[in-house]
């Protein structure tokens, strides 16, 4: 039989033929129904007509990840790809040498002791762990695996680093030594500073704003779009309608980004050029990430700003003012782009002032209530 019951489990055999030495070999896998188990006896068998069937026995975990590498470098961003590969190429190393079908929990456990043993951070390490999962995933979904070995783990501690935003004191020190720039000349970042001082926006949303997403009459500004560096240069990434949004531009914003589109068209016009980025290069072209990194370090240590201070730190920024504000979460996620549940994870330093001043207003509740009793 094909498929027989052992126990209270069912097991499906299938023969694979003879291989290359003559040896005959055949697939076996326990189901918990006698379905499930023809199911995969059907499968298997069509996909041995059609030349598809791939022995996880036999395959190495190199081979799978080889494999499943160019699918998930095509469904993710071109710099999410850049830092993963690398990831990618020490666990092809760590445990590249097993069999995709014996591949066990503790293998894994091995390496990451390894990279704890690295001082690694948590938030890294579990990087390590996030893409290993989702290759093994898809080893399940193509019928490679019955379960995702990564599954069995414990779950890796997420102790989020410290966020890092500006002080006012600190935010006031990095506007004014934009606004001077260096010998009087203002600096070509003073605008991008206080746009994404006021909106929360990503760097790469800030370089692929146009003038066309910005809306002077109702004071917001619509998120379209961003900007992606890949090996053979930039590409702008459109948004769907679930991931584009609108921020408001609070005022003087609108005013000054009308000045400054006249004096950048009017600086673009004396080259024979026009551009319809917000913030372009000499050439009309986006800014480039190096460039915007440089020269953003340059103007915080003229503003005496700490060495870890980086153009992120201001997304930042905006996010806890809001929160510390009283701005219903909600609506500060719906601003940055970034689920609630990930906005208070990463700011849950701002969460004791909302407490305070959800306590504030519980005891003013209270006092109204007892009125002279109170006293």
């Amino acid at each position: 039989m094909s498929v027989r019951k052992r126990g209270e489990r069912y097991l499906a055999t299938v023969g694979l033929g003879r291989d290359k030495r003559g040896v005959y070999r055949r697939t076996c896998r326990t189901f918990d129904s006698e379905a499930e188990a023809r199911e995969y006896e059907r499968r298997v068998k069509a996909q041995l007509v059609l030349g598809q069937w791939q022995d996880a026995d036999r395959m190495t975990v190199a081979e799978f990840l080889e494999q499943w590498a160019p699918y998930h470098a095509r469904s993710v961003a071109p710099a999410t790809w850049a830092s993963e590969r690398p990831r990618l190429e020490r666990w092809k190393r760590a445990i590249g040498r097993h069999r995709l079908g014996r591949l066990r929990p503790m293998h894994i456990t091995a390496f990451e002791s390894t990279l704890y043993a690295e001082r690694l951070s948590d938030s890294t390490i579990r990087k390590y762990r996030m893409l290993l999962q989702g290759a093994l995933s898809a080893a399940v979904q193509w019928d490679l695996l019955d379960k995702n070995p990564c599954k069995a783990l414990k779950p890796l501690p997420e102790n989020n680093p410290e966020v890092r935003w500006l002080s006012a004191s600190e935010q006031l020190a990095l506007v004014s030594q934009a606004r001077s720039g260096f010998k009087g000349r203002r600096s070509r970042l003073y605008e991008l500073i206080l746009l994404a001082l006021a909106t929360g926006m990503r760097q790469g949303e800030l370089l692929a704003l146009q003038w066309s997403d910005l809306d002077f009459v109702r004071g917001v500004v619509h998120m379209r779009r961003s900007l992606q560096w890949t090996e053979d240069g930039y590409r702008f990434k459109v948004r769907g309608k679930s991931g584009s949004r609108t921020v408001p531009l609070p005022d003087p914003l609108p005013e000054l980004l009308g000045e400054y589109r006249r004096l950048r068209s009017a600086q673009l016009a004396l080259c024979g050029l026009s551009s319809e980025l917000v913030f372009c290069g000499d050439d009309g072209g986006p800014l480039s990430r190096s460039g915007l990194g440089s020269s953003f370090r340059y103007l915080a240590r003229r503003a005496g700003l700490a060495p870890e201070i980086h153009f992120h730190c201001l997304r930042h920024t905006f996010a806890t003012e809001m929160l510390e504000a009283g701005v219903h979460p909600k609506v500060v996620a719906g601003w940055i782009g970034d689920s609630e549940r990930t906005l208070m994870r990463t700011y849950a330093h701002a969460t004791p002032t909302l407490q305070e001043q959800a306590v504030q207003v519980a005891g003013r509740r209270l006092r109204g209530l007892l009125g002279d009793a109170a006293l």
